[in-house]
């Protein structure tokens, strides 16, 4: 009898708990989460898509969508993220979020062109000076394509192509140009704290009197 009536329970909340749970998210996340991201109005929606209940535990998948205002041409390449391809790690609580999500944030904001700054080299940014012309005062920054974010093997990389550097003086006129692209590791203060390691500069053609000048040649010792 204890048998049949612990099957029947859990045929009955086999049953019901996923669709009532489905439910109760789609009435928390009914509404957009709206914010102000680099000064453009940002929409976050969130659609619950299933539930899923077996011996480990629940497991709840959302679809989202971010909406930038004036981004609406931005584009990224999708990366498909299926739940079952994911690792979840021990703890009563997890949370796995898809890189495609952050990269439609990235290309909404990129259309808009809200991520092509101007950096002023003063402070500790003025070492930048030692291998630009003497009279750069800034850095404009123009990405020819949107960065985007990647998440393999617990690791996020992030990645910038065709990203072009132009050296201004200070009435804004053009001294120099670069083409960059790169990849980079990110991670969390968490993950680096007190595990930090000596970096090598190899830096060929210049002078001691240039590396001197923006303070480059005391900074790599």
């Amino acid at each position: 009898v204890r048998e049949a009536a612990e099957k029947a329970l859990n045929n009955v909340i086999k049953a019901q708990v996923p669709t009532k749970a489905g439910e109760a998210l789609g009435g928390l996340l009914a509404q957009p989460l709206n914010a102000n991201l680099l000064d453009h109005a940002t929409a976050f929606t969130i659609t619950p898509s299933s539930v899923v209940i077996d011996d480990t535990g629940l497991v709840a998948a959302v679809d989202g969508k971010v909406l930038v205002t004036g981004g609406e041409g931005g584009m990224f390449v999708s990366s498909p993220m299926p739940l079952d391809s994911m690792t979840w790690g021990e703890g009563d609580i997890g949370l796995a979020l898809a890189d495609d999500l952050v990269n439609q944030l990235l290309s909404g904001l990129w259309s808009t062109g809200a991520i092509t700054p101007t950096v002023q080299l003063e402070g500790p940014l003025a070492v930048l000076t030692a291998v630009l012309d003497g009279n750069t005062k800034a850095l404009k920054l123009d990405m020819k394509l949107p960065p985007m974010v990647r998440a393999k093997d617990g690791v996020i990389q992030l990645q910038v192509g065709d990203l072009i550097l132009s050296a201004r003086d200070a009435s804004d006129v053009e001294l120099q140009s670069f083409a960059l692209s790169l990849s980079t590791t990110l991670a969390t203060n968490a993950l680096v704290e007190g595990s930090g390691r000596p970096v090598a500069a190899v830096i060929i053609g210049f002078d001691p009197d240039v590396l001197a000048r923006g303070g480059l040649g005391t900074a790599v010792h």
